[in-house]
């Protein structure tokens, strides 16, 4: 089915033309390199057309007629650097546009989502739907066949097993299958198994499983939680930090708040700073073919302080201990020591940076705060659309209060908009009405985006059950 709307379209200058507003992004975007052009997926508006930088109007005619129709691909030929904008085209939006949003969706969820997520699922989901659009596709994300011929063999014995869970895997093996069988060499082993199995296929009838899951806990474990102060005790002082989510790979450290403690001692000749990290909550493994993510065998962390531009003090980080989580310690020099026990007696905060070798200079502590309640708060909405429970909708409004509130006291307005916007939305399915930026608006009584959900979170859905 398609629909139409309109299209926002601008010259940037150089040659380069804007399609659709602006995002924002409030808890993290995902791109998709298309011939000639980028597009930029926003998982908190998927109702609204997904902007897209064109950089080559003529390699990219014939994708921007795919996803957003021959009126906008018409005027993007028409348009130079002297055209006024932006002006409004009307645009259909048709089955290539829902592909590239599913997949920018499901890259976001490899990188920016909080829960357990099965990487396998995430995998083959993604190289589905890049084989749907592969004659659309920049060169450079033209690897999805390699990827899905790896996972081969996983298909065709889903295929012989017929055990289709979650909902919708049948589809997508279905769907793999076929891109096999019609990209691979006419003789190749794998093709003519993947034909064999398309030649006996027949949909799956539905299953009457129904999921169920700990809503409670993953209320718990994503809602906002009060900040904590270091303490001191003679020359003991403790503390807290969060890992940056881009700072270490994905199924590293856990993605809560506070999962940095931290202790440091300091005596006349002596200062040892202590640093532990929780690990990594495990990931239930589709059993066919679920992979968790590649670990790491070290971290690093560093010590920062205000108006400092470099650590003045950084350790290793090794697993230990029956839940592996990090812990490390280093020595403080003097200098160190001396920066540090000045600093304390200021009243300056201690930061424990923790990063797989990440590169500097840190991202910017309320920014990355914002980002990771944001995708905490849309992460528990994209729970709900699956099985409304109250207590996700109450503690999705919550994080995405405090996303909200740290967005703009850094002056993103527009990002803090989004994350209110879907607060109130929530609060307006659970009818509370909620207290935003210190106002009380009028209730947004728009029902909530409907989310493209991906395998890997159906799956956990079923696997918690």
């Amino acid at each position: 089915m398609t629909s139409e709307r309109s299209l926002a379209i601008e010259p940037s200058g150089l040659g380069v033309v804007s399609l659709g507003r602006e995002q924002h992004a409030p808890a993290g975007a995902a791109t998709v390199s298309l011939l000639g052009c980028l597009v930029t997926v926003d998982p908190c508006t998927p109702e609204e057309p997904p902007h897209c930088l064109v950089s080559d109007p003529g390699s990219a005619a014939v994708v921007i007629e795919a996803l957003y129709g021959p009126a906008v691909a018409r005027r993007l030929t028409e348009l130079d650097d002297r055209s006024d904008g932006p002006e409004e085209v009307p645009f259909t939006a048709g089955r290539e546009l829902d592909v590239v949003i599913r997949l920018g969706t499901v890259r976001w969820l490899r990188s920016n989502s909080p829960l357990p997520l099965d990487h396998g699922l995430l995998e083959l989901e993604e190289c589905v739907l890049l084989g749907q659009i592969a004659e659309l596709l920049d060169p450079l994300d033209e690897l999805w066949l390699d990827s899905l011929v790896d996972m081969g063999p996983h298909l065709l014995r889903l295929a012989d097993e017929r055990e289709f869970r979650p909902e919708g895997l049948a589809d997508v093996v279905a769907d793999g299958l076929e891109l096999l069988a019609n990209h691979l060499p006419v003789a190749d082993r794998l093709r003519l198994d993947a034909a064999s199995r398309l030649a006996r296929w027949s949909t799956p009838p539905g299953s009457p499983h129904t999921p169920t899951f700990d809503a409670g806990r993953l209320s718990r474990e994503l809602a906002p939680v009060g900040a904590l102060h270091a303490g001191a005790e003679s020359s003991l002082y403790v503390g807290t930090s969060t890992v940056g989510w881009g700072d270490v790979p994905v199924g590293t450290t856990s993605r809560a708040e506070r999962n940095v403690q931290w202790t440091l001692q300091i005596e006349d000749e002596d200062a040892t700073l202590s640093v532990g990290v929780e690990a990594a909550e495990p990931v239930l493994t589709h059993p066919a073919l679920g992979r968790a993510p590649r670990r790491i065998d070290t971290l690093a962390f560093d010590l920062l302080l205000p108006g400092w531009p470099f650590p003045v003090a950084a350790g290793r980080l090794r697993p230990e201990g029956p839940a592996e989580a990090w812990v490390g310690q280093a020595r403080l020099e003097t200098p160190a020591r001396a920066a540090v026990t000045a600093a304390i007696g200021r009243g300056k905060a201690i930061t424990i940076r923790v990063h797989g070798g990440a590169t500097w200079p840190p991202e910017q502590p309320m920014e990355s705060e914002a980002q990771r309640y944001a995708a905490r708060g849309l992460s528990l909405l994209r729970l709900d659309a699956m099985q409304p429970e109250p207590s996700l909708r109450k503690a999705a409004a919550d994080a995405l209060h405090r996303a909200g509130n740290l967005w703009r006291h850094r002056n993103f307005k527009e990002a803090a908009k989004v994350c209110g916007s879907l607060e109130l939305r929530a609060a307006a399915e659970r009818t509370v009405e909620r207290r935003v930026w210190g106002q009380r608006p009028a209730a947004d009584d728009r029902p909530l985006p409907r989310f493209p959900i991906s395998l890997a979170e159906r799956w956990l859905m079923e696997a918690t059950g």
